[in-house]
């Protein structure tokens, strides 16, 4: 997107990509700390919905050279800030003894979807452009808000109060 859509070298492009990386793990910090405070359930919806604010943002195009490149930095970051959320989520809705296979299942699909998502809005990109990628990305996010309204219904405690293992 820095590259073909800003007009960025290819080697700034992938620094911004390294720096990206290096601000989700920072920020993921910050989502334990607000999932063990508050809940995970605000958590999710509220990294999904910056993802979805932040793609939308990013699809249209008309930012300036500097708030593109300080939007993509916080692009990933957005997903990641809820990462410990979604562990809090997976231990308040597992049994003793399911912990470790709802651990497993949560993690697969991240990878999953980590995995597939590349060569995915890679087509997308080459078909309809990186406007189109970036829709998309937007309209993931509001479908994943939408399946975590539908998991936070089964525990209501995951979205008002904080979850904790066995509630």
């Amino acid at each position: 997107m820095l590259s073909a859509g800003y007009g960025f070298p290819d080697a700034t492009a992938n620094f911004a990509v390294s720096a990206m990386l290096t601000v989700g793990a920072v920020v993921i910090f910050g989502g334990g700390y607000l999932t063990d405070r508050y809940a995970a359930g605000p958590v999710l919806v509220g990294g999904y919905a910056a993802l979805a604010i932040v793609a939308g943002l990013l699809a249209l195009g008309a930012l300036p050279v500097v708030g593109a490149l300080a939007l993509v930095l916080v692009l990933s970051a957005t997903v990641d800030g809820s990462r410990p959320a979604r562990a809090a989520l997976a231990d308040a809705l597992s049994t003793d003894g399911a912990a470790g296979k709802n651990f497993g299942l949560l993690t697969i699909g991240i990878s999953g979807g980590a995995a597939v998502a590349p060569p995915v809005l890679s087509t997308v990109v080459a078909r309809f452009g990186v406007t189109a990628a970036f829709w998309a990305i937007a309209v993931l996010g509001i479908v994943a808000i939408g399946l975590t309204a539908v998991v936070l219904s089964v525990d209501g405690t995951a979205m008002s109060g904080r979850a904790q293992p066995g509630d």
